[in-house]
């Protein structure tokens, strides 16, 4: 009988994401284990595997990584573990051979969109961060630039019970002598009328239109 399984989850080192880690899906055979596939965790430590095999009774995956972790402040260690969690470093997961959610919740994603402007001429290479606010530590979604015409646009998801709370991360002078914050951050919220309606399931979209920065006024801008 053909057997699908599907593995996602999230590694962290300390509370904060363990990216770029190469994760292996196995499944435990008697004579050989049989290799599902192979990824590596994206910027906010999320991940997912999937495969399949044929067996009379239940199949046994489980999924293999190495990673170097620091303990307690101690030097860090090289080490290879197979599916459970040691020391500080945490992970979370979820087995299934029919999965309708992970345990982190409900795959959202999103993409936004927007224009900003100094004095009415483009910002031109501004980095703009697209993140999820968490309660122990805000994720990041995606990373990119403003173009020559000043226009950004940035897609990423998350895994949340309740809906997203995204929003776009920057910093500007505009001008420099008259900027409020001076070149910190500025933080734009999405707001809660883009989840109003799905592009597919789960799937988002909110274009914050052309945004001339010098009428910010507030570090956190809700629109």
């Amino acid at each position: 009988m053909l057997q699908n399984v599907e593995v996602r989850g999230k590694i962290l080192c300390n509370r904060k994401p363990v990216s770029q880690l190469k994760i292996e899906l196995y499944e435990e055979d008697i004579f050989s284990n049989t290799f599902m596939d192979k990824t590596h965790t994206n910027e906010s430590g999320y991940f997912m595997l999937t495969g399949n095999d044929n067996e009379y009774s239940r199949i046994d995956p489980y999924i293999i990584f190495t990673y170097t972790c620091p303990i307690y402040n101690k030097p860090s260690t090289h080490d290879t573990k197979i599916f459970y969690v040691q020391h500080s470093l945490i992970l979370l997961f979820l087995l299934s051979n029919t999965l309708i959610h992970s345990f982190f919740g409900t795959r959202q994603g999103i993409e936004v969109t927007g224009r900003f402007l100094c004095d009415g001429k483009p910002l031109i290479g501004v980095p703009i961060q697209l993140m999820e606010e968490d309660v122990l530590s805000n994720d990041i979604l995606a990373r990119g630039k403003t173009d020559r015409n000043g226009i950004f646009s940035l897609y990423g998801f998350d895994y949340e019970f309740s809906l997203i709370d995204p929003f776009i991360a920057f910093k500007v002078e505009c001008p420099k002598d008259k900027h409020l914050f001076k070149n910190k951050r500025i933080n734009m919220y999405v707001p809660i009328r883009a989840f109003k309606y799905f592009r597919r399931h789960y799937e988002f979209f909110f274009d914050f239109g052309k945004y001339e920065v010098n009428n910010i006024t507030n570090q956190d801008t809700y629109i």
